[in-house]
């Protein structure tokens, strides 16, 4: 508790990484779940059901939390896409539902690009390479 107290401008860049971490990681066992499936393990619809429900709230975390930092707000396309993020991931969960699988897919692996962009873009930040340098051990050249 002291940390956090003792240093807030670390801590709320590590915590955005954190639930956008989650987020990567929830994806990752969406995307085995549906493996899984299709494999022809009928079990992993149930897993692939709830991770995507999971997905959808931790979406709207994610959009909050990017949003509301000030070093990751400094970049509109991060914070929109993370913003927008949740719409296609409801989109997703009704294509699922309707059977439009090819639909579901193809949307399934821009959500994992936008996913990982918006990983990539808020780690840079946290470890120094963005807009907040003074979180870093990392030295600049």
């Amino acid at each position: 508790m002291a940390v956090v107290l003792a240093a807030p401008r670390q801590a709320a860049p590590t915590l955005v990484r954190w639930v956008v971490s989650l987020h990567v990681l929830a994806l990752l066992v969406q995307i085995a779940a549906a493996v899984a499936l299709t494999s022809g393990w009928p079990e992993a619809f149930i897993v692939h059901a709830t991770v995507g429900h999971l997905l959808f709230l931790l979406g709207i975390c994610q959009g909050i939390a990017v949003m509301s930092v000030r070093s990751v707000r400094q970049s509109p396309l991060t914070a929109s896409m993370a913003g927008i993020l949740p719409l296609p991931e409801a989109l997703q969960i009704y294509l699922g539902h309707v059977g439009l699988l090819a639909w579901h897919l193809t949307l399934g692996l821009l959500i994992w690009g936008g996913a990982l962009a918006i990983w990539i873009r808020v780690s840079a930040i946290v470890v120094g390479r963005g807009e907040n340098p003074g979180t870093s051990a990392v030295t600049r050249n």
